[in-house]
C-alpha cells in the first residue's frame, strides 16, 4: 500500500475530543483516503484487508468486527471548536454502513467537519499515516499532530489547562504527577521510538514547553556532512587529528595554497 496522507485543518487538530485508539485509527484511515483537494465525496469505504496492512499488528482474525464496533461507537462520538466568539460542537459522521460478506464498511462525514478536511489551501497540518500506525496510546497521536503542526518552527508552548481541554481529560489525571506520568511521558516515549521526530520537554508554570527535533532532517544533515568531509574525516564528533596528522594536513595545505598562487 502506498503511503498514505493524512490533511487536517489546524482548527480540527487543536479541537477539543476524545476517542479511543480503535476509533483514531478509523478516522486517520478514512481521512487519508480522501482527496484534501475537493469536496465531492465525502463516503470513505473502509477494508478489512487494507485496514489490516495499514495497521500491522492488529489481530486480523477479529479486525472486521473491530471496524464495525469502532464505527458504532464513533457514530456518538462529537468534537468541540472553540474561537473568541463561539463554541461549536459536531459530529464527526452523519451515516455508516456495513457490508458483512465483503468484510467492508463505509462512513459518511457529517456536513460540518467538511470545511476542516476539504479545500484545504492553507493553516493546515499533513503527515504520513504511517507516522503514527504503531502507536498504541491515543494521547501518542493527539500529541504527534499538535507537535508535527510546529514542526517548522521546532518549538511549541502549550499550557497544561489547555492540553487537558484538547485531550477532554476531565477529572483523570488532575495531580501534575499523573499527567506527567501517564500522558506527557508516555506519549513523548512512544513519538521518540516509533515517530519521525525526536520530542523533548520541560514543564514550568503550568506551560509544557516542547522542543520538535526532525529525524529524517537530522539523518540528511549528517550524510550531508560525512559525505562533502569523507575524505578528511569519518565524523565530524568521534574523529580525533593525531598532532602528527595535523601537521601533514597543514604543510599539504600549504603547498596547494603555494601552488595556486594563494600567498603570491
Amino acid at each position: 500500500m502506498s503511503d498514505l496522507i493524512v490533511y487536517k485543518s489546524n482548527d480540527l487538530v487543536n479541537a477539543s475530543y476524545n476517542l479511543t485508539l480503535a476509533e483514531q485509527r478509523i478516522i486517520l484511515f478514512a481521512i487519508s483516503k480522501l482527496n484534501p483537494a475537493s469536496d465531492n465525496n465525502k463516503t470513505v469505504v473502509i477494508k478489512a484487508s487494507e485496514f489490516a496492512k495499514q495497521f500491522k499488528k492488529i489481530d486480523k482474525n477479529s479486525i472486521y468486527k473491530a471496524i464495525k464496533d469502532g464505527l458504532d461507537d464513533l457514530y456518538n462520538k462529537s468534537i468541540i471548536l472553540k474561537n473568541e466568539q463561539k463554541k461549536i460542537t459536531f459530529r464527526w459522521l452523519q451515516a455508516k454502513a456495513y457490508v458483512d460478506n465483503e468484510a467492508t464498511a463505509e462512513l459518511v462525514f457529517s456536513d460540518q467537519i467538511i470545511p476542516y478536511l476539504f479545500d484545504l489551501k492553507n493553516k493546515f497540518t499533513k503527515y504520513k499515516l504511517s507516522n503514527i500506525s504503531t502507536f498504541k496510546s491515543v494521547y501518542s497521536i493527539r500529541l504527534y499532530e499538535l507537535l508535527v503542526q510546529y514542526k517548522v518552527i521546532k518549538a511549541r508552548n502549550i499550557e497544561v489547562k489547555e492540553l487537558r481541554e484538547m485531550l477532554l481529560l476531565g477529572n483523570k489525571y488532575t495531580r501534575p504527577f499523573d499527567l506527567k506520568k501517564r500522558v506527557i511521558e508516555k506519549a513523548v516515549k512512544e513519538l521518540n521510538e516509533k515517530s519521525d521526530l525526536n520530542i523533548s520537554y520541560k514543564i514550568d508554570d503550568d506551560v509544557i514547553a516542547f522542543s520538535i527535533k526532525s529525524k529524517k532532517m537530522e539523518n540528511e544533515e549528517l550524510v550531508a556532512i560525512n559525505s562533502s568531509n569523507k575524505k578528511e574525516y569519518k565524523s565530524r564528533s568521534t574523529t580525533k587529528y593525531t598532532k602528527k596528522q595535523q601537521k601533514t594536513n597543514k604543510s599539504s595545505s600549504y603547498m596547494n595554497n603555494l601552488k595556486n598562487g594563494l600567498f603570491l
